[in-house]
Formats: C-alpha cells, sequence, structure tokens
C-alpha cells in the first residue's frame, strides 16, 4: 500500500475518531444533569434567582425545558410548566435563526414586583444602528397569565402557522381579562387579535427606524375584536387596520402632509363601536424618515359595550393631524381647522353627590403646536366652554431652558360654573360642587416686558371643594386683582375669605428678565382660627386659636443659564403683637444644585398652641402648648440635619389624635433633638429626653433610631402603671403598677441585643404581682437566615429561670427552623396568676372556612425541643420534662414525651398530618397520652369544688391513658372537633365522705354523702315511727332497716377500694360522655355512666349533665339490699346483689339526685310491707302525665 494512502486513512480514521468523540461529549452535555448544572451555573452568573427543574436537548436540535421558575433581577418573575422545540441548527448556523416548532404551556409572566428603573441608565442606542437577522418560526403556541404591575391578571394563547421576518407571518392571539358586575352578573371580557403579513425583505434588516421598517411591509391586515363570552352579551367593538405599499399621492391630509418621495407605507383603519358605527377612522403615512397620522374622531365611550366600563365618560369629536420627522427630532400637531375637538360630559353627578344630576360639561380646544430644533411654538391656541374662554391671541415661541418673549394671552370668565371643571380636578381626588368665576384680562409679554390690560376683575365666589367626597373648602370667596407695573406681574391684593373672615390675603410678584432670568416674591397673611372654621377643624377650639394669624415672606429668583435659588424665607405665627413661632432663611438656597454647608434655616417657638399647627393639617388633633423650642435646619457632609440648639425642645399638656384615633393624652415632653438624614443613614436622636404624665415618668433616657447603614440604640427608665394609662399602649394596658429599665442596640449588620428589667409589676385583671423580672435577648442575622437566644428570669411568689434557642435557615422558599426551650424551674401559680381572668364568652355566630389547599406549614420544617428540670402547678410537680417535635412537608410530629408528673411516669406521641382527599379533611390528628403511676389524691387537689378535702380523703395510685383524634378542615377547627378517649384504672386506695350534700363535688364523693345523709335522717324518722305505732312487728321492721343504713352509711363513710375503673370521651361536638365508672372492693361496688353536653355561650360549670348510678354489695350488704327492697333475693352474675339506682342531673352548679326520693320511697315500702318495684310509682298514686325530657339533646348524644 502506498505511504500517501496510509498516511491519508490515518488521518481521515484519526478525524472521524476525534469527530466521533467530541459528538459523544457534546451529546453528554445536553443531557438533563449535565445541561441543568451548566444553566444553573448561568443563572446564578447573572443573579436569575431560582431555578428550571429539567432542561435537556439532542444533537439534532430538540429540546425541553420543564419546571421554570425565575426571578429577574429587576423583580419580574417568569414562570413555565413546559416549553418544547425543535431548532433548525443548520439554517442557525448559515444565519437564519429558525426554529420549526415551539410550544409553550402554563406561561406566567408577573409584572407586579418589578423595581423602578435606575434614573442614571445609560442611554439607549439609536435605532438605526441595530438591525436584526431573518428569523424564521414554524407551527407554534403558547398559553399562559401575566400579572400587570397593578395586580390585574390577564390571560393568554397564542397560535400561528408560522413567522418568517422575510416573508409571511401568521398570528393567531386570545387575551381576557377582569370584568365588572352588572347586578349580580358578572361579564367576562375577551379580545381575540388576527395578523397576517407579507414582508418585501427582513423586517429589520436594515435598521430599526421607522423608514427601515415601513419598506420592509408589503401588506398586512390587523383585526382586533373585544367581546363578552357572558350570557350579559354587553356588546362589542372592533380595531381593523390595513397597511400596503404604494403611491402616496392622493392622500387626505388636508393639504397638511408633503412627502418627498412618492412611494411609502400606507396605513388605514377603522375603530367601530358596539352598534358598527365608525367611532375612529385612522390614516397613517410613512414617506422616507417622516410619518404623518390623521384621525377623525366620533367617540362615544357609552357605545363601546365591554369596554366602556373602562373608558372615561367623556364624548370626543373633531379632527386632529400630526406629523413626526424622526430623524430631526421635531413634531408638529394640529387640530383641523373646520373641526377642532369637542370633549363633553353628559353626567358631572358621577364625581361626586353633591353635584345635582344632568350637570354637564362642553369644552372645545383648538391647536396647532409645532416643535423645532431649540424651540417649541404655540402657534394658535383657543379653549371655550362653560363660559370660561383661554385664547392666544398670537404664537408663542419658548426658547429652550428660558422664557417666552412674546405672549398675549386672554382669559375671559363670563359667570361661569366652577362645577365644570370637575373632570379635570378627578385626578387628584378632587371636585367643586359649588362656586362662580366672573373675569376679563388679556396677559401680554412685549420683549419680555410684561403688560395686562383688565377688563373686569377676576373673582370667584361661594366655592365648595370636595376631597375623596368630603367637604374641606365651603363659601370660600376669592378677589385675584392681576396688575403690571415697573416690569413686573403682581397678584395683589388678592384675598380668600368666608363666613368666618379672611383666610389669606397678600401679594404674589412676578418678575419676568432678560435671557431666562427672573425673580418672584411672596406675601402672605394666613388667619388660623378663620381657617380652623372650615369643614374637617370643626372641634378645634376657637377660643384659643383667636387672633392667631400666620405671615410668611419669600424671594425666589433665577439668574439667566442658571438654576433657581430661594434667596429669603420669613413667616412666624404670631398674636397679639407677641411671636409664638418664627422662621427665618440663614443663607441662600439653591433649589436642585449644590447643598450648602451649615445652618440653612432656624426656627424658635415660645407658648405656642399647638391647635394653630393642627389646623394646617386636616386629621391631626393636636392639644396643648410647644413651650420652647430652638430648632436649626442644614447641610453638613453626612446630609441634611435638623437639631436644637440651646435649650431642649418642651412640650406642655400635650395631647395627640389622629384621623379620629387618640394616642397621646396630657403629657409633658423635654428633649434634645438631632435628626440626620442622609443618601445611605438617617438617624432620629433623642437626648436627655423626659416623657411624663402628671408628675408620672413614661419615659427618661437616650434614644437614636437609625435607619439604613446607621446603628440604633436605646436607654430608657420609667413606670409601666403610667405607660399603660395611655392611649397607645395597647396590650400594656391591663398593667396597673410597676417599674422598667430597658436598653437595646441594633448594630449595622442588623444584630439586636436587649435586655429589659421590671419590678413590682401588677395587672388590672390578673392576682399575681412580679417582684423582678430580667429578660435578656440577642438576635443575629446569618446569610440565608438567623440566630437568636434569650434568657428570663421571674420572680413572684417563686422563682422561675429559663432560656431559649432558635436558627432559621432559608433554602430557595423553604426554610428550616430549629428551637430548644429549657426551664431550670417553671412556677405554674406564679405564671398563671400573672394572666388576666377569663372574659366571659359571647356567642359568635360561626362561619365554616374553606378547607386548606395546602399546610398551614407550606415550605416550613424544622425540629423542636422543650425540657423542664422541674415546675410545679397547684402542688403538682414535674421534673426532667422533655418534649420532642419535627415538622416535615406533610406533618408536625410529637416524637417524644417524657418526665414525671404527679410521682407517676409521663409519655406519649402524636402525629397532625396533612391528607388531601380526607373526608372533613385535609387535616388528620392523633396522638396518645400516657401517665402510669400518679397519685390520685394530688391530682384531686387541684380540682376547685375538692380541693380542701382532696389530700385528706382521696388516696391511692392510678393509670390513665388519653387517645386524641380528629379531622378538620383548617388547623384553627381541630380544638373544636377533637375527639378525647380517656381511661383511668387505680388497683387500691381509698375514699372518704366529706362535703354537704350542695357542694357540687365529683360524682363518687357527692353520691356517698347524699347516701350516708339520707339513711341517718331515716334512722330519726324510725325512731318517731316507734313512738307512734303500737304493732311491734312493725317496730322490728323499721328497727331492722335502721341497723342496715346505718352500717352501710359507715362503710361509704370510709370506703376502702380494691378497683377503680373510669373510661370517658369527649366527642366532637364537645359533650362529655362517662361510659364506664365502677370503685369497688370484696363487699360494695358503685357504678355509673352518662354525660355533659356541651352549651355554645354558656359556661362548662352551667352546661347541662346526666348520670344514671348504681350500688351493688354482697354479704351483709346483699342482705341490707334485699331487706330495704332494692335486690331481688338472688345475686347478680358477678355474686353481687343490686342495691338503690339513682340519677344526678343538672349542672355542676347545680347538682340533683333522686338518692333520697329511693330510699324515703323503700323505707315506706317497707313499713307497709308493699313490695318494690322499679320505675312504678308508688302504689296508690295515679302516674303522672308525661313530659318533655330537657335532657333529650343529651340522651342522643350519649346514645352515640
Amino acid at each position: 500500500m502506498p505511504r500517501a494512502l496510509r498516511l491519508t486513512l490515518w488521518s481521515v480514521g484519526l478525524l472521524a475518531l476525534l469527530l466521533g468523540g467530541a459528538l459523544f461529549w457534546v451529546d453528554g452535555q445536553l443531557r438533563a444533569e449535565a445541561l441543568g448544572a451548566r444553566v444553573k451555573a448561568l443563572l446564578a452568573d447573572a443573579k436569575i434567582q431560582g431555578g428550571v427543574a429539567r432542561i435537556e436537548a439532542e444533537l439534532d436540535g430538540r429540546f425541553t425545558a420543564e419546571g421554570i421558575d425565575l426571578t429577574l433581577p429587576d423583580g419580574l418573575q417568569f414562570k413555565a410548566a413546559s416549553l418544547t422545540g425543535d431548532l433548525g441548527l443548520f439554517a442557525s448556523l448559515f444565519g437564519t435563526y429558525t426554529l420549526e416548532k415551539f410550544e409553550a404551556k402554563g406561561l406566567e409572566l408577573d409584572l407586579s414586583h418589578r423595581k423602578a428603573a435606575p434614573t442614571n441608565a445609560a442611554p439607549a442606542a439609536p435605532a438605526g444602528r441595530t438591525t436584526l437577522p431573518r428569523v424564521v418560526l414554524g407551527p407554534y403556541s403558547a398559553a399562559g397569565r401575566v400579572t400587570l404591575a397593578d395586580g390585574t391578571l390577564l390571560r393568554f394563547s397564542v397560535a400561528g402557522d408560522g413567522v418568517d421576518t422575510a416573508g409571511k407571518v401568521d398570528l393567531r392571539a386570545g387575551v381576557a381579562w377582569p370584568g365588572f358586575a352588572v347586578g349580580t352578573n358578572l361579564t367576562k371580557p375577551q379580545a381575540d387579535i388576527v395578523l397576517a403579513a407579507t414582508l418585501r425583505e427582513t423586517f429589520g434588516g436594515k435598521g430599526l427606524g421607522p423608514e427601515a421598517l415601513a419598506a420592509a411591509v408589503g401588506e398586512a391586515t390587523l383585526t382586533v375584536t373585544a367581546k363578552d363570552t357572558s350570557p350579559l352579551a354587553a356588546g362589542s367593538m372592533s380595531l381593523e387596520l390595513q397597511a400596503r405599499h404604494g403611491a402616496l399621492a392622493g392622500l387626505d391630509f388636508g393639504g397638511q402632509f408633503k412627502p418627498a418621495v412618492a412611494e411609502g407605507l400606507i396605513v388605514q383603519g377603522t375603530l367601530s363601536d358596539a352598534a358598527r358605527r365608525p367611532a375612529a377612522k385612522l390614516q397613517l403615512a410613512v414617506a422616507g424618515e417622516t410619518a404623518a397620522i390623521a384621525a377623525t374622531l366620533d367617540v362615544d365611550p357609552t357605545k363601546f359595550g365591554i369596554l366602556s366600563n373602562a373608558l372615561p365618560d367623556c364624548q370626543v369629536k373633531g379632527r386632529v393631524y400630526a406629523e413626526l420627522a424622526a430623524a430631526q427630532g421635531t413634531w408638529r400637531a394640529t387640530s383641523w381647522p373646520e373641526q377642532p375637538l369637542q370633549a363633553s360630559w353628559a353626567d358631572l353627578a358621577r364625581f361626586s353627590k353633591a353635584i345635582p344630576k344632568g350637570a354637564t360639561s362642553a369644552w372645545t380646544l383648538a391647536f396647532g403646536i409645532e416643535q423645532k430644533t431649540g424651540s417649541l411654538v404655540l402657534d394658535t391656541l383657543k379653549v371655550k366652554g362653560n363660559g370660561i374662554e383661554l385664547t392666544s391671541e398670537q404664537p408663542i415661541l419658548i426658547p429652550q431652558g428660558k422664557l417666552p418673549q412674546d405672549v398675549a394671552l386672554r382669559l375671559k370668565a363670563t359667570d361661569a360654573d366652577l362645577v365644570t371643571l370637575a373632570p379635570f380636578l378627578a385626578g387628584a381626588d378632587l371636585a367643586i360642587t359649588a362656586g362662580r368665576w366672573t373675569g376679563e384680562a388679556t396677559i401680554t409679554l412685549a420683549k419680555g416686558q410684561p403688560a395686562i390690560d383688565t377688563v373686569k376683575t377676576h373673582a370667584i365666589r361661594g366655592l365648595d371643594v370636595e376631597r375623596a367626597g368630603r367637604t374641606i373648602l365651603r363659601g370660600i370667596d376669592a378677589d385675584i386683582p392681576l396688575q403690571a407695573a415697573n416690569g413686573a406681574l403682581r397678584l395683589a391684593p388678592f384675598k380668600i375669605s368666608a363666613e368666618a373672615g379672611t383666610l389669606a390675603s397678600g401679594e404674589l410678584i412676578f418678575r419676568p428678565g432678560a435671557d431666562g432670568a427672573w425673580s418672584a416674591t411672596a406675601d402672605v397673611d394666613l388667619g388660623i382660627a378663620e381657617l380652623a372654621a372650615q369643614p374637617g377643624w370643626e372641634d378645634l377650639p376657637r377660643d384659643k386659636l383667636a387672633g392667631i394669624r400666620v405671615a410668611a415672606q419669600a424671594a425666589l429668583s433665577q439668574a439667566a443659564g442658571d438654576k433657581p435659588t430661594l434667596t429669603a424665607t420669613t413667616a412666624k405665627i404670631a398674636r397679639a403683637g407677641a411671636d409664638l413661632l418664627k422662621v427665618k432663611l440663614r443663607q441662600p438656597l439653591v433649589l436642585g444644585g449644590a447643598k450648602p454647608t451649615g445652618v440653612v434655616l432656624e426656627a424658635s417657638a415660645a407658648n405656642l398652641p399647638l391647635e394653630s399647627v393642627a389646623a394646617l393639617v386636616p386629621g391631626l388633633k393636636l392639644s396643648g402648648t410647644l413651650e420652647r423650642a430652638d430648632l436649626v435646619v442644614g447641610y453638613r457632609t453626612e446630609g441634611l440635619f435638623v437639631r436644637t440648639e440651646g435649650a431642649p425642645l418642651a412640650f406642655v399638656g400635650t395631647s395627640v389624635s389622629w384621623a379620629g384615633k387618640a394616642w397621646v393624652k396630657d403629657c409633658d415632653l423635654a428633649a434634645s433633638l438631632d435628626l440626620l438624614v442622609g443618601e445611605k443613614a438617617t438617624v432620629l436622636g433623642f437626648r436627655q429626653a423626659r416623657f411624663t404624665h402628671q408628675g408620672r415618668v413614661l419615659a427618661a433616657g437616650d434614644l437614636s433610631l437609625g435607619l439604613g447603614e446607621a446603628p440604633t440604640t436605646l436607654k430608657l427608665a420609667g413606670s409601666l402603671g403610667a405607660l399603660a394609662a395611655q392611649p397607645f399602649a395597647g396590650p400594656l394596658g391591663v398593667i396597673a403598677t410597676g417599674d422598667y429599665q430597658a436598653a437595646a442596640t441594633r448594630a449595622t449588620d442588623g444584630s439586636i441585643t436587649v435586655s429589659l428589667d421590671v419590678s413590682e409589676v401588677t395587672t388590672t385583671n390578673g392576682t399575681g404581682q412580679i417582684k423582678a423580672a430580667e429578660v435578656r435577648g440577642k438576635y443575629v442575622p446569618e446569610g440565608a437566615g438567623l440566630s437568636a437566644e434569650g434568657q428570663i428570669r421571674l420572680r413572684c411568689g417563686n422563682l422561675t429561670t429559663g432560656s431559649f434557642t432558635l436558627t432559621q435557615r432559608v433554602t430557595g422558599t423553604r426554610t428550616d427552623w430549629q428551637g430548644k426551650v429549657l426551664f431550670d424551674n417553671l412556677d405554674g401559680d406564679d405564671v398563671l396568676g400573672l394572666l388576666p381572668r377569663a372574659a366571659e364568652d359571647k356567642p359568635v355566630a360561626a362561619t365554616k372556612p374553606k378547607p386548606d389547599t395546602k399546610p398551614l406549614w407550606v415550605d416550613q420544617t424544622g425540629s423542636a425541643e422543650l425540657r423542664i428540670a422541674q415546675a410545679s402547678f397547684k402542688g403538682l410537680v414535674t421534673r426532667d420534662f422533655l418534649l420532642q417535635a419535627t415538622v416535615d412537608d406533610q406533618a408536625v410530629k410529637i416524637t417524644k414525651l417524657g418526665g414525671t408528673f404527679a410521682e407517676g411516669t409521663l409519655a406519649g406521641g402524636a402525629k397532625l398530618e396533612f391528607k388531601p382527599g380526607t373526608v372533613g379533611g385535609p387535616y388528620v390528628l392523633d396522638g396518645t397520652v400516657v401517665l402510669n403511676g400518679f397519685e390520685l389524691g394530688a391530682v384531686a387537689d387541684t380540682i376547685p369544688a375538692i380541693r380542701e378535702f382532696a389530700q385528706e380523703f382521696i388516696r391511692g395510685k392510678a393509670a390513665t391513658k388519653a387517645k386524641v383524634t380528629g379531622v378538620a378542615g383548617t388547623v384553627g377547627e381541630l380544638a373544636g372537633v377533637v375527639t378525647v378517649d380517656a381511661e383511668l384504672n387505680s388497683g387500691g386506695g381509698r375514699l372518704r365522705s366529706f362535703g354537704d350534700t350542695n357542694r357540687g363535688a365529683a360524682l363518687t364523693a357527692g353520691a356517698v354523702s347524699d347516701v350516708g345523709e339520707t339513711l341517718g335522717g331515716l334512722a330519726i324518722i324510725a325512731g318517731a315511727l316507734s313512738k307512734n305505732q303500737k304493732q311491734g312487728e312493725q317496730i322490728a321492721k323499721v328497727g331492722a332497716a335502721v341497723s342496715a343504713v346505718s352500717k352501710l352509711q359507715k362503710a361509704l363513710a370510709d370506703f376502702r377500694y380494691d378497683r377503680l375503673e373510669l373510661k370517658a370521651s369527649r366527642l366532637a361536638t364537645g359533650t362529655l360522655k362517662l361510659t364506664t365508672f365502677e370503685l369497688r372492693n370484696a363487699d360494695l361496688s358503685i357504678a355509673a355512666n352518662g354525660g355533659i353536653q356541651m352549651r355554645d355561650g354558656v359556661a362548662f360549670a352551667d352546661w347541662p349533665m346526666l348520670f344514671d348510678a348504681k350500688l351493688r354489695g354482697s354479704g351483709e350488704f346483699a342482705t341490707y339490699f334485699n331487706l330495704l327492697g332494692f335486690g331481688s333475693g338472688l345475686p347478680e352474675a358477678d355474686g353481687l346483689t343490686a342495691g338503690p339506682a339513682f340519677q344526678v342531673k343538672g349542672s355542676l352548679n347545680s347538682i340533683h339526685s333522686d338518692v333520697m326520693e329511693k330510699l324515703q320511697g323503700a323505707v315506706e315500702r317497707y313499713k307497709s310491707g308493699a313490695s318494690y318495684q322499679p320505675g312504678n310509682p308508688t302504689q296508690g298514686t295515679a302516674p303522672a302525665a308525661p313530659k318533655r325530657n330537657p335532657l333529650e339533646g343529651l340522651l342522643k348524644e350519649l346514645g352515640r
């Protein structure tokens, strides 16, 4: 084989090997894992938050992206469920960017969080320097929604056969937006957009200038139809535009358009209303670098169907023409001479309820305006309507940056109704509801020299003004005399008055100069008492404001080519010749220029009634006196400063209200003020502050509040009781007495340390007292998270000490928490004594909330731990208590519960899961608590009804178990629907009788007490019978009965039980159900079942209850029960003989039992020799008529 051939084969083989390896490498880089990592890095470099769940591509150009969730640096949010497409690689490599197929699903674009663009952004590059390549897009589709900056939600869909920027364009789109209500129905607005175009050359291929883009268009048709798809069918409107490239001759522009070329782009269109009437006819021509547009308008917004509700209520007619020369940056616009613009409003009552129905406003505008290089020319201007006329009697030339030199403006008002100005004031939320304007004057400037020809002085009478529907000015008269003298325009002497007197008077002078220079002065006198007589200030004390006036003077000027400068300012508030407040400018201030260094403004006040300041601010109510204030305002290197100079600020007897809500009442404040407002930091400082109320110190110390990069420090002390008495106290209002010392710092890194000491604190509705308490805490931000720690030391009757630590870590949208709380000692009696007394429950109408669609703890995970070395409450002691909990995506779990309680061992756990699809859910609760070997007497001691007897009369060890379950739609509903199944068992103990029959004690003790006391009374009755009856047989029977009762009473008075068993449930309805209760030893048994029914709006102690109880016995007690007629003579299956069966009912506050009736009936039957028939009436008596059972609802509940 020739050497050259071998070399060739080796070269080709090596090249093939390298290309194959490269292809394999590229293919690997396009796989999901590798490409996803690369995209993640690119997003991080671009400072784009979020990510793409899955992205992959193939060598043939196909690509897929899923789970896109991105937030751009400017706040724009973009999401997409999926993007799929097929990129034409070879065509794209040769300059034609080709996407053969594209589909987007679930697009979401949110503009509501975008940040404002920086004001110093670099200017955009000229459009003519930028060109676009050819782009070819095959069949495409996309659907999604867009959230606008104001929160409006738009839904859209886009589809088409293809787009070729050098050929044909096919676009079909639909857009839907929120509708409006018509009665109880809601409209469904929707717009359909269809675009079909043929391009002559690559669109943007020769630049982005208007002439280049227009030259690329061959022909195009655009149709937009807005309609209502709801059953209301509110009407539709349409826009049709047709574009073609052709000859410009013959276009109807009224002879105003004179193109420099013969051909160009011509666009003609019609905007039709719901009646298919032409509301606007449009004509656009682009010839070279010049574009001209003419519009003939006949717009009635009430006839625009579905869009009528969104359009201003203004009818517009007329014809306008505009022309733009983009290259030169010049333009002009004019109304058609024979068809000026006409605007009318058919009903001004929509702007205010005080305006009569049917009031109208109509205006005519004729204008001609032109922007030339370096100047703006107003060729013509005439505004006329409703008795008001403004006319420019000659063209006005306004050089850039200078004042106009030649002006002739005539302003005439002939008894004009000012209500007709309502549409123009609506943007400021203002409305004139009454007032008349009369006057005529012509203002002229001839070579910069002003002159005024006044035919009739302008005057306004009876002016009423509303803001946001509330009257702020009423019955205002104003005289506006315009004059010209000595080269100046003067508004002097003007006067604004009302029924209460002169509100304001003075003069305003404006003096134009050469080359744009000018100066202005103002001298104004304002009456505070007269102003306070206006609406909104009726509650201010007129007597304290009488005679107080504000006098202010200012001078402002601008040199040629310079910036305006405030050269002098003085103002004062005075009464009867005495100055209450004075303000003075110390040095000139250039507006918009470099800030001077040092003090710019000084202000001083002495014995100033604060009501005079409140009169200037609607909604603010002040009373009291500014006794002393010396302030200066100026600039230094760091920024603007305001500080006291000399003596500190002093406010006396001050009360503050805002928007009808009181905040401060009758307080004094003395403090030195130091405020600094800089570019990066703002500091508000009060030094040596003393805030008092009737001699009690609310706060005293120093405070420096920093914003931005400035730190904050606080060191204050005072009376908690005095603070609590102020309206701003909020939750602190429950404090009656106490003192505090507080210190806090916030460093520039965001870390915060806090210390608080309080002493001798009592509350208005609590029983406890804090003798001393110390709280210490620290917060530190740490990257994407935080850490915090704190300690508390509380001494009331005993000492409580504890601490906590908390950390947070944020990863994307997920937050992980780790918390630990440790108490060395916790005195529950002290803590609960500080809580407010329970308020009486008020019935609240229950509203069923919608079930949650995601967990309450969504995107929150973590763990928590609570340890208590020792805690006590009502004599119960808990030691080594431990509770551990975790939170994951689907559940909150108590993973460990331990410790000792009442000498018993505590254990258990619980789980709250989020299970969508669960009936009644999605929250499902399941938990268990077990307590073994606890002391019954210690627990009974916590029950108020038997506390004084519990330790002496109840003894024994027991074990209990409670299972908690529940299903609810929200976490807040769980407490109301949870089911608790509890059981208690004791293997031996002792119960002794105590109390009287009306104490409302527990069932076991109360029933025994009733039985003992009743049988003791029956012994006396038997003694009485022995005196009145002569038959010895009956005396013997009664004696036997008395003996039986006596022995039964003795046994029950000191009951030593071998077994105690109790099973009870709290049903989801709130009813308490006792399913099993038995207390027994070898000789006696007491058993019961029943329940207590929940009643909304009723205290627990008044809930109705019903229990069925029964005594049984063996041995001699069986003989006693047979003797008294309760037993049948034969024992039951377990060997015990039936005794009396009785009921306990009523409520815990009012217990009723029929034990006495049952025993009394037994004695009576025994005496007479009648047989006992449980449930039947005594022989010889007629049965009572059946009555409705008041406990019927409870019986039904217990039947469940």
